[in-house]
């Protein structure tokens, strides 16, 4: 069996505590989570933990930006095929996967204005697809808007019709 490297050891740990922390806040529906908690679900240490990160906001932070980042580059290839279905279906499934977690997400983000947005996405270093600037701030506002209001009506439409609906709009 290989050995891992000094470096896929320290990939591993910040995958296994990254991963603890949003698997711990999913379970609890709270932002309640103690360091204590997230290095035994991690099976890391504390010293581990403070290795890499500060305290809880750095963590979550750091795990919502990658799991966010995962999640939009896995379904960019949905938009590059102009397959807005797809594309909507996925990330609601998503969401509606990790309802608490997303809750928590559009809670302590304020997209209320389409520049915080907007800088949240440009994060994401997607490239730029067909949509030209306007659209994007469009899609961008009119994406976190529905799917804001979903996530306050506890997911209550099916994912197969609101992904209708907004490969709708998009088209």
């Amino acid at each position: 069996m290989k050995r891992l490297t000094k470096q896929e050891i320290h990939e591993k740990n910040i995958e296994n505590i990254e991963n603890a922390v949003l698997d711990l806040m999913q379970e609890n529906d709270t932002c309640k989570v103690s360091i204590s908690q997230i290095c035994e679900r991690a099976g890391v240490s504390r010293q581990t933990f403070y290795k890499f990160y500060q305290d809880f906001d750095d963590v979550f932070t750091k795990a919502q930006f990658n799991r966010s980042n995962k999640l939009f580059v896995s379904i960019i290839q949905y938009i590059k095929e102009n397959d807005a279905y797809g594309f909507a279906y996925n990330l609601l499934k998503v969401v509606k996967d990790n309802k608490n977690l997303a809750r928590l997400f559009f809670d302590k983000n304020d997209f209320s204005t389409l520049d915080s947005a907007e800088k949240f996405y440009d994060q994401l270093n997607i490239p730029e697809i067909r949509l030209r600037k306007y659209e994007k701030e469009y899609y961008i506002g009119a994406f976190n808007g529905v799917i804001r209001r979903w996530i306050q009506n506890d997911c209550e439409d099916s994912i197969e019709e609101l992904a209708q609906f907004l490969a709708e709009m998009i088209s």
